[in-house]
């Protein structure tokens, strides 16, 4: 939705946490009146690495995932690191990523895991860290927990509107 005022509308959909988004950054205003319609971005407010292949990210408001919609995103390439290159796996509940997302539930978190894909544990951002085998000797060189060279970076990268 884009443009508009959103006067007294009440979204309704299969499960109890349905809800119809005319964000304000796309110029919409809320004219009162309204259930269930979102008028905030989802923001990240942390995300951090917790393994060389895992990523935690928290939202300022709930993610809606009644139907398994975050895995389904991610599914079809909605997010993305090294530079936009390599998408993420599943979106887990747990660091570990032993449990997948599970459908219904509404977060304001959870942690990706790589395609079989690893980077160097001091990675961040766009830095790769040390990454120069011209200057440093490869035992100077950062790696994964495995002792792995990795030439990746663990930047996000969305597609408009996945969340």
């Amino acid at each position: 939705m884009f443009n508009s005022t959103i006067t007294n509308v009440k979204a309704n959909g299969n499960s109890n946490e349905t809800y119809l988004t005319a964000a304000k950054a796309q110029n919409n205003i809320d004219g009162n009146g309204n259930k269930n319609v979102q008028f905030e971005v989802p923001q990240i407010t942390k995300a951090y690495t917790v393994y060389d292949d895992v990523i935690y990210i928290a939202f300022n408001i709930p993610i809606e995932n009644s139907n398994g919609d975050i895995n389904k995103k991610l599914d079809e390439g909605g997010m993305y690191y090294n530079n936009g290159t390599i998408k993420f796996e599943k979106a887990y509940k747990d660091a570990d990523c032993k449990t997948v997302l599970p459908n219904g539930d509404v977060t304001n978190g959870f942690y990706v895991k790589t395609t079989n894909e690893k980077w160097n544990t001091d990675a961040y951002g766009k830095n790769k860290w040390n990454t120069d085998a011209e200057t440093l000797g490869t035992t100077e060189q950062s790696t994964d927990r495995n002792g792995i060279h990795h030439d990746v970076t663990v930047d996000l990268s969305f597609l408009e509107g996945v969340f």
